[in-house]
Formats: structure tokens, C-alpha cells, sequence
């Protein structure tokens, strides 16, 4: 029999992490998009692997096909799980350089080789079969966790050659220490392989990952509710978005004024409004606020950006005559080449 004693409330975790992180605003940039694909893989395993466990204790009431099927299913994704793990780990530690396709595909071949011979347990049985008395495990039962420990241990290599391209030093040691979660969890499943607690390691390495790297909140400026800087420098560093990006920049040429005549949170509303105007009319959610009064706005392809100066402007006057706000503010519009070469002012 299959204990189900960690993996129901961890399946229950793992929802409210994908409901919170699917309902919140993101930069589309590599490593977000590699983590939702973590956050995928991960929900259909463990959503399978309590299936066919199911299935595999009343195996009676279901087809030999059926839990052929499902168990064939669960195997693939665990295999996949690992890899999509490590993929994350790779992109993290290369956020900052241009990815090298041919290192991802020689990565991927073990996958490949190790996804077609779990297939083809369903004629030479090797990694499990179904008889008379149910699910067994086949003599090559243990290959799934070479899998598992080849891409924890191929994580852990490519985060020490590559520890000096973190942004901070304890990123590195995050990166470690999520694997070495991930190689615990393996051994704990070897040593009691009838508790699903597998899965609890894998979600509570999620649970590290959206702690330290992906929380949305890390990347909102509270002040206007857009993108901050830390969300921008994710951008640029990410090569696929950056080389397919046009780059405004735009500031309230007054700004530093504000605070002598109005209060500070009349201020931060004034920077909301003007975010929101630009989200508004520019048609677009990738606005960055990188302090003192100064915006960056992003588009997938090239834009007249005057337009919405003046629409944004109109709104802003519109806004301060209802509020009676008598400060004069000036939307003031810089040009941003593709090579960045003016951005290091704003930092």
C-alpha cells in the first residue's frame, strides 16, 4: 500500500504557489518562463504520481492497459521532473550570457536515452511490470534515480563553474543548497520508496526557488505598482528579450520639486497615476519605475512613443485639476539607442 500522508497537503501547497504566482505580474524574461515550466512538470507529477498509486493499490477495478498506462506516464515525468530542475539551475547560473544551444542539447541526450528505455519497459518490463498481483518494480527499477542524482550532480557543477556570474553571493549558495534538497529527496525515496515523500522535497525545493528568486513581489515597486529596478536588470540581462526590446525612457522633469510643495504620499500617487496612464495608452505592462520620477518602457517592437507622452500628459492635468494639485509637471521623453549606450544614467 501507497502512504499518501505527505503528499495530499504538499499537492495543496504546491496550488497556492501556482495560483499566487499565475495571478501576479511578470517580466518575460528566460528564467521565469523555465520556472514555470518546473511549476508545470511538478504539479502533473505529483497530480499522476497519487493516480497511479491509486490505481496501483485497486488495481483490480482497473484495466491492465489503464495502469500500464498511468504508470508509464508517471515515470516519464518523473525523469522529466529532474531534468526541467536542472534546466532552471543552468539558466540561473548563465543569466547574464547568451546561452549556448549545443551544451542544452548535450544535456538533454541522457533525458532522451533514459525516456526511451523507461518507453520500452512496456515490452521488456525492466522498469516495471503489471501481473496478476499488481504493480512490481523490474530489475532496472533504480535507473530513474541515476537520472535524478546525473542532473542534481550536473547542477551543482555548472553553479561552481559559473559562481562568480551571481548577482549576490548567497544566490550561489541558494543554488547549492535547492540541489542538495533535491538529492536528499532521492535518497529518502530510495530508503522508503512506499511514501510519496519525493514530492515534498521537489515542492519544498519550489518553495525555496519562489522564496529566493521568483516571488513576484520581489520585482513590484510599491510605490507606483510597476516593474521596479531589479525587475528591469532582468531584462537586460537576459539576452532573447533584450536584443527583441525598444527601450523608452521618460521622467517628471520636476520632480524633485514635488517634495517641497505636496506630501509624500500625493507624490507616489501622482508617479501611480502617471504609470498607470502609460500602461493605459502606451498598451503595455513592461514599465519600470527606477526612481526618482524616472520610467523605463519596453516594447516588442519599435514604437512612436510621442503619442503617448501627450495622452499621458492630457491624463495627468485632467487628474491634478480634480485633485486641485496646482504644481506644474513635465513629462520629459529620452531616447534610448538599441546598444543601451545612455541607460548607465539612470543607474
Amino acid at each position: 500500500m501507497w502512504h499518501f500522508e505527505y503528499v495530499i497537503p504538499i499537492f495543496m501547497i504546491l496550488a497556492v504557489i501556482l495560483l499566487h504566482y499565475f495571478t501576479s505580474q511578470h517580466i518575460s524574461v528566460r528564467v521565469h518562463k523555465v520556472f514555470f515550466a518546473v511549476l508545470y512538470v511538478e504539479f502533473f507529477t505529483i497530480l499522476i504520481d497519487i493516480v497511479s498509486s491509486y490505481f496501483c493499490d485497486h488495481f483490480e477495478h482497473f484495466s491492465y492497459e489503464l495502469l500500464v498506462f498511468i504508470n508509464l506516464l508517471f515515470y516519464i515525468l518523473f525523469l522529466l521532473r529532474s531534468y526541467v530542475f536542472f534546466i532552471y539551475s543552468y539558466v540561473l547560473s548563465n543569466r547574464t550570457i547568451r546561452l549556448k544551444k549545443e551544451r542544452v542539447i548535450l544535456a538533454t541526450i541522457p533525458l532522451i536515452i533514459l525516456e526511451a528505455f523507461v518507453i520500452s519497459t512496456v515490452v521488456n518490463k525492466y522498469i516495471f511490470y503489471i501481473d496478476e498481483n499488481g504493480f512490481n518494480k523490474g530489475r532496472y527499477n533504480y535507473a530513474i534515480y541515476i537520472c535524478l542524482f546525473f542532473y542534481v550532480f550536473l547542477s551543482i557543477v555548472v553553479a561552481i563553474f559559473n559562481r562568480k556570474k551571481f548577482h549576490r553571493k548567497k544566490y550561489f549558495a541558494y543554488t547549492i543548497l535547492f540541489n542538495m534538497v533535491l538529492f536528499i529527496g532521492g535518497i529518502v525515496r530510495i530508503l522508503l520508496p512506499n511514501y510519496l515523500i519525493m514530492d515534498t522535497t521537489c515542492v519544498l525545493t519550489i518553495l525555496m526557488i519562489y522564496l529566493c528568486f521568483e516571488n513576484p513581489e520581489l520585482y513590484i515597486d510599491r510605490r507606483t505598482s510597476s516593474f521596479n529596478y531589479s525587475a528591469l536588470n532582468a531584462l537586460l540581462f537576459d539576452d532573447r528579450a533584450i536584443n527583441r526590446t525598444s527601450i523608452k525612457g521618460f521622467y517628471l522633469r520636476n520632480y524633485r520639486e514635488f517634495h517641497g510643495f505636496i506630501e509624500d504620499n500625493l507624490v507616489d500617487e501622482l508617479l501611480r497615476v502617471v504609470a498607470n496612464a502609460v500602461k493605459i495608452y502606451g498598451k503595455t505592462r513592461n514599465i519600470f519605475y527606477i526612481r526618482r520620477g524616472g520610467f523605463i518602457v519596453c516594447y516588442k517592437e519599435q514604437k512612436d512613443f510621442s503619442q503617448v507622452q501627450k495622452e499621458v500628459t492630457r491624463y495627468l492635468d485632467e487628474y491634478k485639476r480634480m485633485h486641485d494639485i496646482k504644481i506644474r509637471t513635465d513629462l520629459a521623453i529620452i531616447e534610448l539607442d538599441e546598444e543601451l549606450a545612455g541607460l548607465s544614467s539612470f543607474y
